[in-house]
């Protein structure tokens, strides 16, 4: 039986809109905005909807050549100006106008790491869109190659605050480079586990790595300056980031599948306060101008999803490469410049 898998689009007060279901499909990526009340999506084809859930556009790559009852793509990244970039199960990379759909260009997948698999497109910043592994230029679609990282193969993994990547080899992450793929940080650790985020003068550094069994939420947090150099000794945190305010003020959660707390951090790491939220939130989180935070929420045990909002003092995200996990409100994967809609 066909997995069947619904875009609800509320408005800001929570109400549903819409709810567009797609029953053509075993799975259906999450829902990406441009900010301009515009959703993309891709099941067995790419979809574009609008701020009512009317259909904009669709696109149908050509027949699956990988092992799958369906033809898919993974994900996709939308670039401020317009473009939507994916890896499909035709084993090309699609790049779409945002517009109406049609084809800007397209070019064998040359993936590295999924193999026969396609890959998903990872992220992008600059004129270089990351599908698996390899660099393709925005603009042509020419490849740019796979980021040599001391003589091996390596993927890109998050920005953080300075457009620094933390890179991976199998099969463990082994540095960090600038946007050009120099190495400026090299750590003992692995830091694939590492979430960086913040300002320009400032990274906070969250270690997922799980050191202690017993409690597995328990990380290693610490305030790094523009010089790399730590400014704050580690410390034990239970809170995972979801995103940095304008103000400074970091929101995390943390908690367990059954309930949650939202914490709020200043700078200095010290906790300004917790909410505690009766259902278990995800990682998927907006903060708007207005100071309006919203939170996903799913329950495992009954398949319910939630959405929480709470109102902050925040104006907004911060104006940097990764203020949020996912780049910024729109899900957009492409790291910078984008406005902060």
């Amino acid at each position: 039986m066909t997995a069947i898998r619904d875009i609800w689009i509320l408005d800001l007060d929570g109400n549903v809109v819409q709810k567009v279901g797609d029953r053509t499909s075993l799975a259906v990526t999450t829902a990406i905005g441009d900010g301009r009340g515009n959703f993309f999506y891709s099941a067995n084809r790419v979809v574009s909807l609008d701020r009512d859930g009317n259909i904009r556009w669709e696109f149908r790559f050509g027949p699956a050549r990988v092992e799958t009852e369906f033809g898919y793509t993974r994900r996709l990244v939308v670039s401020p100006d317009g473009g939507v970039y994916f890896g499909a199960s035709d084993l090309q990379i699609h790049a779409l106008s945002a517009a109406d759909g049609h084809v800007l260009w397209e070019r064998p997948y040359t993936g590295t790491n999924s193999g026969t698999q396609v890959g998903p497109a990872d992220v992008a910043v600059g004129d270089a869109v990351f599908v698996d592994w390899v660099a393709y230029d925005r603009r042509t679609g020419t490849p740019l190659g796979v980021l040599p990282y001391q003589g091996y193969p390596a993927g890109f993994s998050r920005f953080n605050s300075r457009y620094e990547a933390n890179v991976y080899q199998l099969p463990r992450t082994t540095g960090v480079v600038d946007r050009c793929g120099r190495e400026v940080l090299q750590r003992d650790e692995s830091p694939q586990w590492r979430f960086t985020y913040g300002f320009e003068d400032e990274t906070i550094v969250n270690d997922f790595s799980v050191k202690d069994p017993s409690r597995p939420s328990l990380r290693s947090a610490f305030v790094e300056g523009a010089d790399r150099r730590p400014l704050t000794p580690p410390q034990d945190v239970d809170w995972a980031p979801l995103l940095v305010g304008a103000d400074g003020i970091t929101y995390g959660i943390e908690g367990d599948a059954t309930a949650s707390r939202l914490v709020a951090v200043m700078r200095d790491l010290r906790v300004l306060y917790r909410i505690p939220i009766p259902v278990p939130l995800t990682f998927d989180a907006v903060l708007l101008d207005d100071g309006r935070l919203y939170l996903d929420a799913f329950d495992e045990a009954t398949s319910t999803r939630t959405l929480v909002a709470v109102q902050t003092a925040s104006p907004g995200l911060a104006k940097t490469a990764s203020p949020s996990a996912w780049g910024d409100n729109t899900r957009s994967g492409w790291y910078g410049p984008w406005p902060r809609y």
